[in-house]
């Protein structure tokens, strides 16, 4: 049996082509500087000196306040709405969430209300929340501290926040955007980053399009928020040994993003054009049709395989992919990524032959699930895993069962399992459900 060091050695050693997060996609060299909090190296969660000095960087680069997390955007996320509600409180929260905003919740005992997203054939995970959807959820729950949105998800869509923001404006609630995804949008020939655009608290994950150690992010906020009191709401759930290793591959990016990241990046869209319009004449579809997006999103069920397929094809060839699902391909593409990488992709990609042509599968939910208990007291029952098929009527209990990627809770805790929720668990390929029998 491979240990784990066997396992990445070997993985490492084949060379792969990386479509895939961290950004630096494997030429970062920085194991001797792993350190701990020892005195002239300042504390992450008590800042006054380098670290200090580095968030302060990074806010006058995105003009906002900044500061820094090592646990990703889950601990920027868990930080946002801690920062924003208290225990108890209502927060308005698109349905197409991370599973560590759920998590949050139940830690906080917030009162979630849930703005369901619209059925699509075209976005298999519902359409990105509109105004008018959010203007008559805060109309009707006017005492919501905060909106919590999904910015560009895993399919490269993403909603628009200067309308969200108008319509949170208008009711005095704040807008928290998961941008995990979009770290490069201030970066943009036309700035498309949340905080520009209207928000109050925004996350970046820059391991996923930048150049720095997986866990890197950074929580930008407002001028209303006072960095001390959100970051000891950070300190809530973060570790209190905070990776040296992360704090020092931000700063080192922080200095590529302030020189040559705009550069590069204005040369790299041109050519993932390009690649998008080649695919598109060897008979692929592109799911994501954002403007300027680093993701690139495929299908290739007008030629006949599912993603599962089509990724296990490339994977074969040494190409590995972000995520997959039935219905498409993921890649994170970022300026590391070499002409070469686009090459022996294409290359691959060629060697399909059309078969038969499949159909997408939806996984959103048509219908509004039932609350039996509210998501707090349901994660903390006892429950038993059950067969997927066995689980019409349960309730949904402990902590949610999502797969990573895409981490987005198919249904939540105290909800009522239905026929819908058993197919699209089964379509995602879940095989078991933790739940409670209840007398409805």
């Amino acid at each position: 049996m491979k240990t784990l060091f066997d396992a990445i050695k070997s993985y490492i050693e084949s060379q792969p082509i990386r479509f895939h997060v961290p950004g630096h996609k494997g030429k970062l060299k920085l194991e001797k500087y792993d350190l701990t909090e020892i005195p002239k190296l300042d504390s992450l969660y008590s800042s006054c000196n380098c670290i200090k000095n580095l968030e302060t960087e990074i806010g006058e680069l995105y003009e906002c306040k900044s500061i820094i997390s090592v646990g990703g955007s889950t601990l920027c996320i868990q930080a946002m709405i801690a920062s924003s509600l208290k225990p108890g409180e209502k927060i308005v929260i698109d349905r197409h969430i991370h599973i560590s905003v759920l998590n949050a919740l139940i830690l906080l005992n917030a009162d979630p209300i849930w703005v369901y997203r619209k059925h699509s054939t075209q976005a298999p995970f519902g359409q990105p929340i509109e105004e008018k959807q959010l203007d008559l959820t805060l109309k009707t729950n006017k005492d919501a501290k905060c909106v919590f949105i999904t910015g560009e998800d895993y399919y490269g869509m993403a909603p628009n926040i200067p309308a969200l923001a108008g319509v949170c404006k208008k009711y005095g609630a704040k807008l928290l955007v998961d941008n995990a995804h979009g770290a490069y949008l201030k970066f943009l020939p036309k700035n498309k980053h949340p905080i520009h655009l209207g928000a109050d608290l925004c996350c970046d994950s820059w391991h996923k399009t930048f150049p720095a150690l997986t866990g890197a992010a950074v929580l930008n906020m407002t001028e209303q928020f006072n960095e001390n009191y959100v970051k000891q709401r950070m300190q809530m759930f973060g570790s209190s040994s905070p990776s040296y290793l992360t704090m020092l591959s931000i700063d080192r990016c922080l200095a590529y993003l302030k020189s040559n990241f705009s550069r590069d990046l204005s040369v790299l869209l041109p050519k993932l054009t390009q690649l998008k319009n080649k695919l598109i004449k060897l008979g692929f579809e592109i799911l994501n049709c954002e403007e300027n997006s680093l993701k690139l999103t495929i299908s290739s069920l007008n030629l006949g395989l599912t993603g599962f397929e089509l990724a296990a094809h490339l994977t074969n060839r040494n190409i590995h992919s972000e995520y997959c699902d039935h219905n498409c391909v993921v890649f994170m593409v970022g300026p590391q990524n070499s002409p070469e990488d686009f090459c022996r992709l294409t290359e691959a990609l060629k060697e399909i032959k059309p078969k038969i042509a499949q159909t997408k599968v939806n996984y959103s939910l048509r219908q509004k699930l039932v609350s039996q208990e509210k998501i707090s007291a349901a994660s903390f029952m006892n429950f038993t895993p059950t067969l997927i098929e066995e689980s019409e009527k349960m309730m949904a209990a402990g902590p949610a069962v999502v797969m990573c990627p895409p981490c987005v809770p198919i249904i939540m805790p105290g909800e009522i399992v239905t026929q819908e929720v058993i197919h699209v668990l089964k379509v995602c390929k879940y095989k078991l459900i933790n739940a409670w029998r209840v007398n409805l």
